[in-house]
């Protein structure tokens, strides 16, 4: 039995066509969370968004969460651990994987002798039906690290305009 394809979305009733393949409304209330996130986010935690201002701070969390959701692209670099590496050559090897990220926010892992970059995906073309998995585990994670219980009532997505 394979399943009917919607022509709308259940939740905000968005209906789609081939202009605009994701409901608006779900696009904001992503953002909206992910302000809401911002927010209450705990000084305590070991991620702190930062940034000159709010905007920006509002930007990296964004991109943390898209990360840790696992909407991400991983690219890795080997280090050459066989040379004693200093703190300055590895920094001055983190810098130049950087320059070439397509995210102003970007992170940096090293896992066994290798460096690796890691950017948040682009949601701008995503369609709503695979975007809606994206969406759910951000919004698992922004309520696993803050503690806020954020739920989307139909008749409240129906509202965002």
């Amino acid at each position: 039995m394979t399943s009917k394809k919607h022509d709308h979305c259940p939740a905000c009733g968005f209906v789609f066509d081939e202009t605009q393949p994701r409901s608006p409304k779900q696009h904001r209330a992503f953002f909206h969370m992910v302000w809401l996130a911002l927010n209450q986010w705990p000084e305590a935690h070991a991620f702190q968004p930062s940034g000159a201002t709010h905007k920006d701070r509002f930007e990296h969390l964004r991109a943390y969460l898209l990360c840790e959701a696992k909407y991400r692209d991983v690219r890795g670099e080997r280090m050459n651990l066989e040379t004693q590496m200093t703190r300055d050559d590895i920094m001055l090897f983190a810098a130049a994987l950087q320059v070439t990220s397509r995210s102003k926010y970007c992170f940096l892992r090293e896992h066994r002798g290798m460096l690796y970059i890691v950017e948040p995906k682009s949601i701008a073309e995503i369609s709503h039906e695979d975007f809606q998995p994206v969406f759910d585990e951000v919004l698992h994670l922004i309520q696993q690290h803050t503690g806020i219980d954020i739920k989307f009532i139909k008749q409240e997505l129906r509202q965002f305009q």
